[in-house]
């Protein structure tokens, strides 16, 4: 990660090689683009983030680094904060109630997610004993379970999302 001090925007390259979760397919770049992330104190932070794109899908893909999550604002570790049940963030009630009710509604569709990844050994690190859910034995696995999880879903061609 390089900062520039004059654009105040941080540049993020992966040097290893990327392939597409849909198909398969190699990645190339394509261009990049901006990205604002909040931190725990609150401060925004611009990234440039790569985007890829198939060569055989022709689909874009944003190379993300893990700690952003696709389609929020907050860096990985404050929303992980805040399902973990703490209050303590630099974040709005409303913005609180937001990622719980949306976490609550997407984690059946994240259960069976996980549960094909399982069953199609692309993940032989999850063991069910003791757990009564698949999140809530990557939860145990302590800090960052966010981050892992998003990275096993979108991997696989999922997404860390509700079905709609």
């Amino acid at each position: 990660m390089r900062y520039n001090n004059e654009t105040k925007i941080y540049t993020i390259e992966s040097h290893q090689s990327s392939f597409c979760p849909l198909c398969g397919g190699d990645l190339s770049v394509r261009d990049s683009r901006k990205r604002g992330v909040i931190d725990g104190d609150g401060e925004k932070k611009t990234f440039r983030l790569r985007r890829l794109q198939c060569d055989l899908c022709d689909k874009l893909h944003i190379e993300l680094p893990g700690f952003i999550q696709p389609f929020k604002h907050y860096a990985s570790e404050v929303i992980e904060a805040v399902l973990d049940g703490s209050d303590d963030c630099m974040v709005e009630t409303s913005t609180i109630k937001r990622w719980r009710k949306w976490f609550s509604s997407a984690a059946p569709y994240i259960e069976r997610a996980l549960a094909a990844i399982k069953l199609t050994n692309l993940s032989n690190s999850i063991n069910l004993l003791g757990y009564s859910s698949l999140i809530d034995r990557i939860r145990a696995g302590g800090a960052g379970w966010l981050t892992r999880l998003t990275q096993m879903l979108v991997n696989s061609g999922g997404r860390l999302a509700a079905e709609k």
